[in-house]
């Protein structure tokens, strides 16, 4: 069933786009060392369903999401998997949302998507003065807010990725447990970003070579009803904050795409 209407009941998220300038970091209290995922290489392109019927997917690398922030006391964040594979033109995302309550309205393009149960893609580069990232933020819905991030006084949503999105609910049994969304993103989109390791900004990680690396995060808000409790955010790695914000491309893992 494709996800549909102004309001889903099916589970919870929010995205930070509206946080103030984060303050210092502290890079030890992220993953060390940051992790390398070898992104496989497909002979053919895939076509989107938002349910993950291509077998295709059964050859991708998967990530699992997780919570650095909440107390014992919090309930559990509920589980995220991020799946990835290439086919040398377009990067191919999953993420499937474990979900009992999905709140979702946006579907304005570059709309407050953040407002709604959303998953987040960030790829970027740490140099200074190449610190822009490339952002998409989606919703549960499928709708789509991509832009370039520097800082949060500096959003530049003239960025079109041209990115495919087909979001779902999913089902266990007769009921509706969460939500997937597919991307599709041209990687002539994020050649800039690339671009970056090609010219000796970046040491690159063991197996990677210059064109095929992609620093890249990973993040799911998930948007609690009133009456639900707080709102809980997983993220691949972490970003070194003490507070869930994930604007920090130092923390950014490693997505090496096999040739």
């Amino acid at each position: 069933m494709k996800l549909s209407g102004v309001l889903l009941t099916l589970g919870g998220w929010l995205c930070l786009s509206g946080l103030g300038r984060a303050g210092a970091a502290d890079l030890s209290a992220a993953t060390e060392p940051l992790p390398v995922v070898q992104v496989p290489k497909l002979t053919r392109p895939v076509e989107l369903d938002g349910a993950g019927r291509n077998s295709a997917w059964g050859l991708a690398a998967v990530v699992e999401l997780q919570d650095f922030w909440s107390a014992s006391e919090h309930p559990k964040t509920q589980a995220t998997r991020v799946s990835l594979m290439h086919d040398g033109l377009a990067l191919y995302i999953a993420f499937d949302c474990e979900d009992a309550e999905v709140l979702a309205r946006c579907k304005d393009h570059d709309g407050q998507t953040f407002r709604d149960d959303c998953v987040e893609l960030f790829f970027g580069a740490p140099a200074e003065r190449l610190s822009d990232t490339a952002c998409f933020e989606i919703n549960a819905l499928g709708t789509l807010a991509d832009y370039y991030y520097r800082h949060t006084d500096w959003i530049n949503y003239r960025f079109e990725s041209g990115a495919v999105i087909v979001a779902s609910a999913l089902s266990a049994g007769d009921e509706d447990s969460g939500y997937r969304v597919e991307i599709k993103i041209p990687l002539a989109s994020l050649a800039p970003l690339m671009s970056f390791f090609q010219v000796g900004h970046e040491k690159l990680p063991p197996g990677a070579t210059a064109g095929n690396s992609l620093r890249a995060n990973f993040a799911r808000w998930d948007r609690s009803s009133p009456d639900a409790g707080k709102d809980r955010f997983s993220i691949w790695t972490h970003p070194g904050y003490s507070f869930p914000h994930p604007h920090r491309p130092e923390a950014y893992g490693w997505l090496v795409l096999a040739e």
